[in-house]
């Protein structure tokens, strides 16, 4: 009985409008303007490990792309680009990824203030909060990214004021 569930999801899927994977290209082909659309993702992944920091302008475009991929994969019970849900659709995360970009890349930003300020931006915008997970994920990464050290470094220097923006944003 499965398989033929499976069969009829996957035809299903394949038949579905891609509206994300278009936006997440576009994103990414700006981040490596020289590169096609069909290699732009693995070109920048590439050019990142070669660089010892991340300018935050590249980590605010990389954030948008994750965000966007994020809502490709298939997550049933959750929104993603096949299906709304929760009072949410795939449009509202689409905006909470433009929008909290640049206070999650914020140049000198502590984790904190990335993560209550890419909230906050993102409940202005949306009146509720789609991406707080992805925002606790990436404030640390991006931080990282920004200063060329490793996320453990960065989380080993997390502070009351990290505790108190997170807590806040929450």
């Amino acid at each position: 009985m499965s398989a033929p569930l499976t069969r009829t999801a996957l035809r299903t899927v394949s038949k579905a409008p891609r509206r994300v994977s278009a936006r997440m290209m576009s994103l990414a082909t700006r981040a490596a303007p020289r590169v096609s659309p069909s290699t732009a993702v693995p070109r920048v992944a590439m050019q990142v490990r070669g660089m010892k920091t991340l300018d935050p302008g590249l980590i605010g475009t990389l954030y948008r792309a994750a965000c966007l991929a994020e809502l490709d994969a298939l997550k049933p019970g959750n929104v993603h680009a096949f299906a709304d849900g929760h009072r949410m659709a795939v449009a509202d995360f689409v905006t909470s990824a433009e929008v909290s970009a640049p206070a999650l890349a914020e140049a000198g930003a502590p984790v904190g203030r990335r993560v209550l300020r890419a909230v906050e931006a993102t409940m202005d915008r949306v009146g509720q909060n789609t991406n707080l997970g992805i925002l606790l994920l990436c404030a640390p990464l991006a931080t990282a990214a920004e200063r060329g050290e490793g996320v453990a470094a960065v989380l080993d220097t997390l502070d009351r004021a990290d505790a108190a923006g997170v807590f806040a944003a929450i």
